[in-house]
C-alpha cells in the first residue's frame, strides 16, 4: 500500500473529515450487500459469505481473529453501547479456488464521493489482519457512487484493492424460476409410463414432490391426497388445487380446520362429481374415507397419493391395497423402509420393533412397492437444488458435566463457529424444551458474551395454538439475520414446514428406534432448502452422541448419500479454551479425532446393501463349513437368526443382484429349488385359509409355528404371521372369527427398548459388583439385554466407550480388560482348532484363576490315584503321560 494511502487512513482515524455522505435505508443497503455478494460470486467464481452467515471458524481461517477464544473474548469485553465487532470493516468474505480469503465491502450511497475516512476500517482489516495471514488476500469494494480521486489512484497503485461502481435498483434481483425443473420432468415421464398398485416417488424435501404429483394428477378424473398432519392436508389441497384449476370440486376432510368436514354424506356428494379432489389426514382417511370412498375398489381413473408415506401404517396400506394406483411420496429410500437386510444384528424377519403395527408396513414396502422414480439426496446436492450438509458430533475430553448444559454448549459452540443462525432443536418433551432454551440463554450470555438482543429462543409443541405457532415461525424466519435463533420443538416440526432460512437442526436423542431413524432425513431436510440470502449455506446437523453410539439414522444417511462419511465432523468443547495454544491444540485433536471417527464409522456404520451382502456371505460360509443350508430355526452364536434369513433368501423375500444369486448358487446348486405350493393350496380362497388357521388352533390349542406347512401345501405358519402383522387385508367378520379362536391372535410383543451405551456399561458394572465375575457370553438379563455379548464386545474393542466409562468398569472389576492368552507351550501341547477344543475363559475379576488352579490340581490327583493308573503301573505300561483337560 502506498504512503499516500497510509497517510489518508491515519488521517481518517483521527477524524479530520468535513463532509460525509448519507447512506440509504436499512432494507436497501442490506439488499445491496446480498446483491454485491451474488455479483462477486458470479463474476469471480469465489465462494462468498455475507456477514450474517460468517462464523468464528471462517474468521479464524481468514485471519480476522487469531483464535476462537479471541472471538469469544471480543464479544465479552465489547462495549454494549457500540456496534458488535462483527460489523468492523467488512460486509462479506470471499474464498477463491486456492483457498485464499478476501474482504468485501459494499457501499450503497446516493450522493457524494467516498473518501479514505469512509473506508478506514475496510482497509485496516484487509491490510493488517487478512494479508498478515494470507499475503495474497485482497479487498473488493463495490459502491453506487464514486471515489475521491486520490483514493482511487492509491487503490490502483496498491495492487491489493479493487474498486467497481455497481448500480443497484429493486429490480436487480433475478425473478424466481417458474418452469418445472429437469428432474421433475423426468419424474412425470416415469409416472406416465404405465404402472399399477403401489408406486413410490422418492424425492428429498425441498425438491418439489408436491408440484410433481400435482402435475401428474391432471391425468385423472379423481384424486385423493392423504397426509399425516392437518397442516399438510390443507397445504396439499391448496397447492394441488392451484395446478388442477379451481374448476375441480375440492374438499378438505379434517376435524377442526376451517372449511373442512367429516360428514360421510358430504364426502360422497363431492366424490360423485365428474371430477373431484379430496385431501385428508391419515386419521380421517381411516374412519371417514374408509366408509365414503374406500368402501369399494378404485379403478385407474382415480389417483391416490400418500404424502410422507414413510409414516403410513400397515392398516392404511392394507386398506389401499385394492386401489388401482397408489402413489407413495417420501424422501426416505425404499431400501430403508423395506429394510431387506434387517437390523444391525437381526435377520430382517420382523419382530414388531418398528412401530405400533409390527413390520407389516415394512413387508408392504418390500414385497408390493415399485420405485417409479427416485431423485436421490446426493443427486439433489450435486445439482444444487438443495444445499450440502455437515453432521457434527460432540468430542468430550475430560470429565462430563451436567447433560443439558453440555448439550447447550455443543449447540452454541457449533452455531458461533459455523455462522449458522437458525436452528431447530428436537427434544423429547415440553419440559426438556423449556430447560434447554433456558440453559442456552445462560450459556450464550455468560460464556459466549452474546447480548440479550443477539439471541432469540422459542418453543413449539402440540400445546401451542396454531396462531401462536405461525407467529413464532415468522419470528424465527424473518427476524434480524445477524441474530441467533434457537427454536425448540418435540415432533410437530418434523414435516410440512417450509423454512428456507433454517440452516441447522439438533437431535438430542438419536436412537435405534424406527421412528428416530425415519424422522432423521425429514428433520435434516428442515435445513437443506436453498436460501436466496445465503448462497453458501451448508446445513448443519448436530447429533448428541457423546458415547460413540452408531444409531440406525446414520446408516440411513449413508444410504441416501455415499459421501456422508466425508461430511462427519467431531466438535471439541475445548476449542474455546483460554489461550491461543490451548485452543489450537484442541483444534488439532479435533481434526485427528474426526479422521478416526470417519474410519470407525466407515467400518461399522454400514449401508443396507453392505449389511445384506455381509449376511449373504455368512450364509455362504455356513453352507461351505457344514455342507448344508441352515435350518429355519438355526441361530448363530451372536444371536442372529441365520435360518430365517436363509428362508427369506430362498423364497424371494430379499431382493438380490445377479452376483449375489450366483454366489449362493455356487455354494449350493439347489439353493433356490423351492418346492412349489400345491395346486390345492393355490386355489384356496382367503376364507378357506382362515378356516385352516382356526381348525389348527382348535385342534392344537395354539397358533401354528412359522415354519409349518399344511398337508395341502399351504404355508400355514407364514400365513398366520402375515395375518398378525396385518399385511393381509381381512374383513371385520374374519377378524372376529380369529379372535374368537385365539383372543391374543393380534396381540404383538411390544417393541424392545434400546439401551444406550452408558446404560449398558452401568448394567454391566452392576453385574460385576454383584457376582464378582464377568457374565457368560450367552447371558441375557430379564429385560432382554444380552449382557454377555456386551461384555465380549467391550473387551474385544468392538464397542467404543469413553475413558470415564472404561474406568467405571475397571473400578467394578480391575481385570475386566485383561484378556488371557494361551501360551506357546500350551498351544503346542494341545494343538489348535476343533481338535484342541475351546480355550479356557479369561480370568474374571481376579476371582476365577485360583478356582481354576484348584480344579486342575484335583483332576491331577484323581488321575494319579485312579485304579486304571495303578493297573498300568503294575503291568509296566505306564509310559504315556495323561494330561488333564484344560479348565
Amino acid at each position: 500500500m502506498s504512503n499516500a494511502m497510509i497517510d489518508a487512513v491515519a488521517g481518517a482515524v483521527a477524524g479530520a473529515v468535513a463532509s460525509i455522505a448519507v447512506p440509504s435505508a436499512r432494507a436497501d443497503w442490506l439488499s445491496y450487500e446480498h446483491f454485491v455478494c451474488d455479483h462477486h460470486s458470479l463474476t469471480t467464481g469465489h465462494d462468498v459469505f455475507h456477514w450474517s452467515a460468517v462464523g468464528d471458524e471462517l474468521l479464524l481461517a481468514s485471519g480476522f481473529v487469531d483464535g476462537l477464544n479471541q472471538a469469544r473474548a471480543a464479544r465479552i469485553r465489547r462495549d454494549r453501547t457500540t456496534h458488535s465487532r462483527r460489523e468492523y470493516g467488512l460486509d462479506g468474505i470471499a474464498r477463491d479456488q486456492n483457498g485464499v480469503h478476501h474482504g468485501i465491502q459494499a457501499k450503497l450511497w446516493r450522493s457524494c464521493k467516498l473518501t479514505a475516512a469512509d473506508l478506514a476500517t475496510f482497509v485496516n482489516v484487509v491490510t493488517y489482519r487478512m494479508a498478515q495471514k494470507e499475503p495474497l488476500a485482497q479487498g473488493f469494494l463495490y459502491t453506487t457512487t464514486t471515489l475521491q480521486q486520490d483514493l482511487e489512484d492509491d487503490f490502483i497503485r496498491s495492487g491489493r484493492f479493487h474498486y467497481r461502481r455497481l448500480p443497484f435498483t429493486a429490480s436487480s434481483a433475478p425473478p424466481p424460476p417458474q418452469q418445472l425443473r429437469p428432474y421433475q420432468q423426468q419424474a412425470l415421464e416415469a409416472l406416465a409410463s404405465g404402472w399399477s398398485g403401489f408406486g413410490a416417488l422418492i424425492m428429498p424435501c425441498g425438491t418439489g414432490k408436491t408440484i410433481t404429483f400435482a402435475n401428474h394428477a391432471r391425468r385423472y378424473r379423481r384424486v385423493v391426497i392423504i397426509s399425516p398432519l392437518r397442516v399438510s392436508a390443507r397445504q396439499n389441497l391448496d397447492r394441488v388445487g392451484d395446478v388442477l384449476g379451481r374448476a375441480w370440486p375440492s374438499l378438505l376432510v379434517d376435524a377442526d380446520a376451517g372449511g373442512s368436514t367429516r360428514d360421510v354424506n358430504e364426502v360422497r356428494r363431492v366424490w360423485a362429481e365428474d371430477r373431484a379432489l379430496v385431501s385428508s389426514t391419515y386419521k380421517s382417511t381411516m374412519d371417514v374415507l374408509r366408509a365414503a370412498i374406500f368402501c369399494s375398489p378404485l379403478d385407474e381413473s382415480t389417483l391416490v397419493v400418500v404424502d410422507e408415506a414413510h409414516n403410513a401404517s400397515a392398516d392404511l396400506l392394507a386398506m389401499l391395497s385394492g386401489c388401482a394406483r397408489v402413489l407413495l411420496c417420501t424422501a426416505t429410500p425404499t431400501a430403508a423402509l423395506s429394510d431387506d437386510a434387517g437390523g444391525a444384528g437381526g435377520d430382517g424377519s420382523g419382530d414388531g420393533s418398528d412401530g405400533s403395527d409390527g413390520d407389516g408396513a415394512k413387508r408392504v414396502w418390500r414385497d408390493s412397492v415399485a420405485t417409479l422414480f427416485r431423485y436421490s439426496f446426493a443427486d439433489a446436492i450435486r445439482d444444487k437444488w438443495i444445499c450440502d450438509y455437515e453432521v457434527r458430533l460432540p468430542l468430550i475430553e475430560g470429565e462430563r458435566g451436567e447433560e443439558t448444559g453440555m448439550q447447550a454448549r455443543f449447540v452454541l459452540d457449533g452455531l458461533l463457529r459455523t455462522g449458522a443462525r437458525r436452528i431447530i432443536v428436537f427434544c423429547s418433551s415440553r419440559e426438556e424444551c423449556d430447560a434447554f432454551t433456558a440453559t442456552v440463554r445462560r450459556a450464550a450470555f455468560e460464556f459466549h458474551g452474546l447480548a440479550a438482543d443477539e439471541l432469540w429462543t422459542g418453543t413449539i409443541t402440540c400445546d401451542v395454538s396454531s396462531r401462536r405457532r405461525e407467529e413464532l415461525l415468522r419470528q424465527f424466519e424473518y427476524g434480524d439475520p445477524a441474530v441467533t435463533c434457537v427454536l425448540a420443538a418435540v415432533r410437530i416440526l418434523d414435516e410440512a414446514v417450509d423454512i428456507p432460512r433454517c440452516d441447522s437442526v439438533c437431535i438430542l436423542h438419536p436412537s435405534q428406534d424406527a421412528g428416530s431413524w425415519r424422522r432423521m432425513i425429514q428433520r435434516l431436510c428442515r435445513a437443506v432448502r436453498l436460501d436466496p440470502q445465503n448462497a453458501q449455506k451448508v446445513a448443519r446437523a448436530f447429533l448428541w452422541l457423546p458415547d460413540g453410539d452408531m444409531p440406525k439414522c446414520l446408516r440411513v444417511l449413508r444410504d441416501c448419500d455415499p459421501e456422508f462419511l466425508n461430511k462427519l465432523r467431531l466438535q471439541s468443547f475445548a476449542a474455546y479454551d483460554m489461550g491461543g495454544e490451548a485452543g489450537g491444540g484442541a483444534l488439532r485433536r479435533e481434526t485427528e479425532a474426526t479422521a478416526a471417527a470417519q474410519q470407525n464409522y466407515r467400518v461399522h456404520c454400514l449401508t443396507t446393501e453392505e449389511i445384506k451382502h455381509a449376511k449373504i456371505g455368512r450364509v455362504v460360509e455356513f453352507i461351505r463349513i457344514h455342507g448344508k443350508r441352515p435350518s429355519r430355526g438355526c441361530t448363530a452364536e451372536d444371536g442372529w437368526r441365520i435360518g430365517k434369513f436363509t428362508a427369506r433368501l430362498r423364497h424371494g423375500g430379499v431382493q438380490l443382484s445377479a452376483d449375489q444369486r450366483r454366489l449362493l448358487v455356487a455354494a449350493d446348486a439347489a439353493f433356490f429349488d423351492v418346492k412349489p405350493m400345491s395346486g390345492v393350496a393355490k386355489n384356496l380362497s382367503l376364507d378357506d385359509k382362515i378356516k385352516c388357521v382356526i381348525d389348527f388352533i382348535r385342534n392344537h390349542g395354539k397358533r401354528p409355528p412359522q415354519s409349518l406347512i399344511a398337508k395341502n401345501g399351504l404355508r400355514l405358519g407364514m400365513f398366520v404371521d402375515n395375518l398378525r402383522r396385518r399385511t393381509v387385508n381381512i374383513s371385520a367378520e374374519q377378524r372376529q372369527r380369529l379372535e374368537t379362536a385365539d383372543p391374543a391372535f393380534f396381540r404383538l410383543a411390544p417393541a424392545p427398548t434400546k439401551a444406550t451405551v452408558d446404560a449398558k456399561v452401568n448394567r454391566l458394572a452392576e453385574y460385576l459388583r454383584e457376582h464378582g465375575t464377568r457374565p457368560p457370553q450367552r447371558h441375557v438379563t430379564a429385560s432382554g439385554l444380552k449382557l454377555g455379548n456386551i461384555a465380549h464386545n467391550l473387551r474385544s474393542g468392538n464397542t467404543k466407550i469413553s475413558e470415564a466409562q472404561r474406568q467405571r468398569l475397571i473400578s467394578a472389576c480391575p481385570s475386566f480388560f485383561a484378556v488371557q492368552r494361551r501360551s506357546a507351550t500350551k498351544t503346542a501341547a494341545t494343538g489348535s482348532g476343533a481338535a484342541a477344543g475351546r480355550t479356557s475363559s479369561a480370568v474374571a475379576c481376579g476371582a476365577e484363576q485360583p478356582q481354576a488352579d484348584e480344579m486342575k490340581r484335583q483332576l491331577q490327583d484323581s488321575v494319579a490315584n485312579s485304579p486304571s493308573k495303578r493297573a498300568r503301573q503294575q503291568n509296566g505300561d505306564d509310559d504315556v503321560v495323561l494330561s488333564p483337560p484344560a479348565i
